[in-house]
C-alpha cells in the first residue's frame, strides 16, 4: 500500500469543479488500495478546525479564519496560513511515497517540492491553472510590474523542483516546457463522472422547476462569476436578444462579480436574466440539465491558461456548449473535435447573441450537439479512465523514489 497526500484547499462540501475533481481521485486512489490522506481548509462558513474525517481517504482541515472575509489580502493571508499548516504537517510525516500538489493556491509547489527534497519525498505538481499569467490576462497584475514578476520566478522554479508536472492541456504543457525545459511533464485531462453527471428530463428536474423557467428556452452559466469569465458579454447578448421572449438566461453561482454582474443587468433592465445561488453538489446534474444550451464564456487571451472544465459537465448532461473562447485554446479545439457545440470568438456579444437565437428556434440541432457531447465524454474522459492514468503516474514517481 502506497502512501499518498494531497494537498488542496479545497474539498467537499465547498461547491467547485476542482473540488469535485479532488474528491474523485481521492477516493479512486483509495479504492485501489492506498493510503491517502488530504490536507485542506476548513470549510467556507465553518467553525471547524483541523479535524481528522478517519477512514481512507483521510481529511484533515485546518481551521479557516480568513473564509468570510473578502478580497485580495484575505484570501493572501489564508493561502498564507494554509502553506504554513501543510509544511507543519508535511514535517510530520516521514513515510510518504507521493505529495501530490494542486496548483491552487499558486506558489506553493516551489516550497512544497523544496521540503520534498528536504524529507525524502518526490513532488506532483497539478497545473489546473497558470498562474500568474490568468491574473495578468484578468487585469489583476500587470505584465511587467513587481508581483508578476516575483510569481512567474516561483512558477519556473516550482516546474525545475517537482518530480512531475502534471498538465490538464497540451497549452498549459507547452508552457511548462517554455519556461523549464528540463521539466518532466505529463498531460491528463480532467475529467467528469458520467454515471453522476447526466441528463435529468425536466420533468424530474427539481430544481428547473424551482427557477420558473419550464416551458422557455434557458441559456445556462453555472458556476464561478469572477474576472476571467467575461460574464459582461454575456449580458451584453441578453441585451440584444430581449426581443426574443422565448429565451431566458439562467446564471447560477458566485463569485467576486457577481453583485456587479446583477447590478448591470437591473441598471439595463434585463427581464430574460436570472440569478441563482450555488447549489449542493447532488444537485448539479439538475442544473446542468436545466439549461437548454450551456454558455463557456472568457475574457480574449484567456484560452491559454484556463480551461473551464464545467465544459465536460454540460456535455455529460447532453446540452450544447457555446463557447466564447480564444479560437486556438485547448477548449475550442476539444469542443471543436466533440461536435457538441459552438465557438465563437470572445467579447463579442453580437456574434454570440446570433449563435444563441439560432440555436433557441433549433431544437433538432440542439438535441444534435447535445448527443455528440455526451458520447464525446463518454469516449474520452470518463472518471474511471483518467483517474487510473493519475493512478499510474502516481505509481511511477513513487517507484523512482
Amino acid at each position: 500500500m502506497a502512501r499518498y497526500v494531497l494537498v488542496t484547499p479545497y474539498y467537499l462540501p465547498e461547491i467547485a469543479a476542482s473540488v469535485v475533481l479532488m474528491a474523485n481521485l481521492t477516493e479512486d486512489l483509495a479504492a485501489a488500495g492506498h493510503e491517502v490522506t488530504v490536507l485542506t481548509l476548513a470549510a467556507r462558513g465553518s467553525h471547524g478546525g483541523a479535524a481528522d474525517a478517519g477512514g481512507n481517504p483521510r481529511i484533515l482541515r485546518m481551521r479557516n479564519p480568513f473564509s468570510r472575509r473578502p478580497g485580495v489580502l484575505a484570501r493572501a493571508l489564508e493561502y498564507g496560513a494554509f502553506g504554513a499548516w501543510v509544511i507543519g504537517r508535511l514535517l510530520a510525516r516521514r513515510d510518504l511515497d507521493v505529495c501530490f500538489v494542486s496548483s491552487n493556491p499558486p506558489l506553493m509547489g516551489w516550497p512544497l517540492a523544496w521540503l520534498g527534497r528536504m524529507l525524502g519525498f518526490p513532488v506532483i505538481y497539478n497545473l489546473q491553472d497558470l498562474f500568474p499569467e490568468s491574473a495578468i490576462v484578468a487585469g489583476l497584475l500587470r505584465r511587467n510590474g513587481l508581483p508578476a514578476v516575483v510569481a512567474q520566478s516561483f512558477e519556473k522554479r516550482t516546474y525545475r523542483s517537482v518530480r512531475l508536472v502534471i498538465a490538464i492541456s497540451e497549452n498549459f504543457a507547452d508552457r511548462v516546457r517554455s519556461l523549464a525545459p528540463s521539466a518532466a511533464v505529463e498531460v491528463i485531462p480532467n475529467w467528469i463522472d458520467t454515471e453522476f453527471m447526466k441528463p435529468i428530463p425536466a420533468e424530474q428536474n427539481g430544481f428547473l422547476k424551482e427557477t420558473g423557467l419550464p416551458g422557455r428556452v434557458v441559456a445556462l452559466h453555472a458556476g464561478n462569476m469572477g474576472y476571467l469569465q467575461d460574464l459582461e458579454t454575456l449580458l451584453a447578448a441578453a441585451d440584444r436578444l430581449s426581443d426574443s421572449p422565448e429565451l431566458a438566461f439562467a446564471l447560477v453561482g458566485g463569485g467576486g462579480r457577481r453583485a456587479s454582474l446583477v447590478s448591470e443587468a437591473g441598471r439595463r433592465g434585463l427581464a430574460n436574466c436570472f440569478f441563482f445561488d450555488f447549489q449542493p453538489h447532488q444537485r448539479l446534474p439538475e442544473v446542468y440539465s436545466a439549461g437548454d444550451i450551456g454558455l463557456v464564456t472568457t475574457k480574449r487571451g484567456a484560452g491559454g491558461s484556463s480551461v473551464p472544465s464545467k465544459t465536460w459537465s454540460i456535455m455529460a448532461c447532453a446540452r450544447p456548449v457555446v463557447a466564447a473562447v480564444d479560437r486556438d485554446s485547448a477548449l475550442a479545439i476539444a469542443v471543436n473535435e466533440s461536435g457538441g457545440g459552438i465557438v465563437v470568438e470572445p467579447e463579442s456579444p453580437e456574434l454570440l447573441a446570433d449563435v444563441l437565437r439560432d440555436l433557441s428556434r433549433r431544437p433538432d440541432r440542439r438535441q444534435e450537439l447535445g448527443d455528440a457531447g455526451r458520447r464525446y465524454v463518454l469516449e474520452h474522459l470518463s472518471r474511471k479512465t483518467i483517474t487510473a492514468r493519475y493512478e499510474a503516474a502516481f505509481r511511477s514517481v513513487s517507484a523512482r523514489r
